[in-house]
């Protein structure tokens, strides 16, 4: 049989249910509002405690509220500046950050580490020092703080409830609190993240040297703008390639192909070691030409593992450097070979003025009948042409003893190609690309009609069992600073480009690097002293100029000479 409840317990009963619903309504409304919080979190954190402000007082049905942090040692409050939600609050605050000890009654819930209620304000009460001018005027109020790790992170105090602040709503409000401060802390760490990333993308895009990252399945996932311009590729060719990928073209300092699985990145993460100061040469596709690096490959790990899970890889671009050694290795070079060659000269000088000397006194003593005459002509002829090649050894190893003036080189030019014609083969067709006036450079006509007259004539012999064009072009050029930097003897300014391209079978790769060297011919033996070409170098040396030379079997071989234009006086 079912007891039957008294009044009194009857009543108590529905109080208990009231309380319960009450309870459940509380509950809701704090779920919502901390629901209505999570929606702005990409929101900064000023925008956040506006809206955390909101829903205190909807929580605690209060009139007015502030919400701060704390310092590490909860010594120092730190108003967000969401004070601004406290309209009717006239304080005048010099500064945001304000010492607990000056506090007054709210200050106790960070003291005590609990909250603190007071439902009379007019009450004497632990702590309170009074209201400061300006400040609304209190009724109630309740500080609630917000502990972690047994330290008062944050604080809020409500006030001027009409009824009674109760025990659920410091209970409800700590709770609500509570989960936006694991939000906002979220945020704070979120908030650093990025600006750190922000702060290490900034560093790793302006970085002078090239970076990117590759996988440990060898796919390239991060890369500065200059790794791609090293490259010569945009993103798209760049991310998600291999070492593999049959598209690179990729040499070692000796020209030999670099294979894919020894790339200094490859390396590194197949041993787990840093690779360090390999030089490549790499096809940069822009420019249609290897760039020469120096790599550093170091691999990276994560915390326990033994394999790196990615490598991190600098770029140096060392083109120019190379350029510059090499061209100090060649000066070093001819200079030896200069010196050498001028004390050889001079000594093989006196032998042949002996040789003919002796040789045209025997002549003169043995009459033309004679057999032994004609081989003495034999002699002072070779000798006569042994002295030409000394000539063109003391040119080689000396400047021109002669002055240089004001000349116009393509008046010069068009002496030379009216002697060539009536010289060189029919099948040899000659072809001029000449500008309208001529320009002024400082020269030796002598030595710019040489270098004329030995690039033709080795154009002409090259062609010599086919035929073919001999093209000598003249241009006007200006270098800009980094054109002129490209060269190593030349400033900006304006230059005269002259271009000999002649149609011929071409020369070798490998034989274009030593073709300026005394002695050296691609001609067969007996053929060429080996000196014209090491002369020519020599006389564009000595006018202040630059010469090279582009060539590839069966396509003919061009070579382009830049002398600086002389603007103050004008060709004689």
């Amino acid at each position: 049989m079912v007891k039957k409840l008294t009044y009194e317990e009857l009543e108590m009963k529905i109080k208990e249910l009231e309380q319960s619903e009450e309870q459940l309504v509380r509950m809701k409304e704090s779920l919502e509002s901390l629901w209505n919080i999570t929606r702005i979190t990409e929101e900064d954190i000023k925008t956040i405690c506006d809206n955390v402000l909101v829903e205190i007082l909807k929580i605690t049905q209060s009139e007015y509220a502030f919400y701060c942090f704390l310092d590490d040692e909860e010594k120092i409050m730190i108003l967000p500046l969401s004070i601004e939600t406290m309209s009717d609050c006239h304080v005048e605050l010099k500064t945001f950050h304000l010492p607990i000890s000056q506090a007054g009654i709210w200050a106790e819930a960070v003291r005590k580490k609990s909250i603190v209620t007071v439902n009379d304000y007019n009450t004497d009460q632990p702590g309170k020092k009074g209201l400061p001018k300006g400040h609304v005027p209190l009724l109630n109020m309740m500080a609630i703080p917000v502990i972690k790790n047994n330290k008062v992170v944050s604080i809020a105090t409500v006030a001027n409830k009409k009824a009674d602040y109760s025990y659920d709503d410091g209970k409800q409000t700590q709770i609500f609190l509570g989960n936006i401060q694991i939000l906002i802390d979220r945020k704070r760490t979120d908030d650093a993240l990025q600006k750190s990333d922000d702060k290490y993308r900034t560093l790793f895009e302006n970085m002078t040297q090239g970076v990117f990252y590759q996988r440990n399945d060898g796919k390239i996932v991060d890369f500065n703008q200059n790794a791609l311009e090293m490259f010569g590729l945009n993103k798209d060719q760049f991310l998600g390639r291999t070492s593999f990928d049959p598209g690179w073209k990729v040499i070692r300092e000796n020209g030999s192909d670099f294979p894919g699985d020894q790339h200094p990145s490859m390396v590194a993460l197949q041993t787990g070691k840093p690779v360090l100061d390999v030089t490549a040469g790499v096809f940069n596709t822009h420019k249609q030409d290897f760039v020469w690096l120096k790599m550093n490959a170091i691999p990276q790990f994560k915390n326990g593992e033994s394999k790196p899970y990615q490598v991190f890889v600098t770029l140096h671009d060392i083109t120019e450097l190379r350029k510059t050694e090499e061209n100090l290795r060649q000066a070093h070079k001819m200079r030896s070979i200069s010196t050498l060659t001028k004390g050889v000269a001079h000594d093989f000088n006196n032998l042949l003025f002996m040789i003919v000397g002796n040789t045209e006194m025997a002549l003169e003593d043995i009459p033309k009948w004679n057999p032994v005459h004609e081989s003495l002509e034999e002699i002072k002829h070779a000798s006569l042409k042994a002295a030409s090649i000394v000539k063109q050894l003391l040119n080689f190893s000396r400047k021109a003893d002669q002055e240089l003036k004001p000349i116009g080189p393509v008046t010069i030019i068009k002496n030379i190609v009216r002697f060539l014609r009536s010289t060189i083969p029919s099948t040899t067709k000659i072809k001029m690309v000449l500008p309208d006036e001529d320009v002024s450079i400082l020269g030796d006509p002598a030595q710019i009609n040489q270098l004329m007259m030995n690039l033709c004539t080795n154009a002409s012999q090259a062609m010599e069992e086919a035929g073919g064009t001999i093209e000598i072009k003249v241009e006007n050029l200006i270098l800009d600073e980094e054109s002129a930097n490209k060269y190593t003897n030349l400033s900006a300014g304006k230059h005269i480009k002259i271009s000999v391209c002649d149609s011929g079978p071409g020369i070798a790769s490998d034989l274009l690097d030593r073709i300026f060297d005394p002695y050296f011919t691609t001609k067969k033996f007996g053929a060429s002293s080996g000196m014209g070409l090491t002369v020519v170098h020599g006389i564009v040396k000595n006018h202040n100029g630059i010469i090279t030379v582009k060539s590839k079997l069966g396509e003919g071989t061009k070579f382009n000479i830049l002398f600086p234009v002389n603007n103050e006086e004008k060709a004689r």
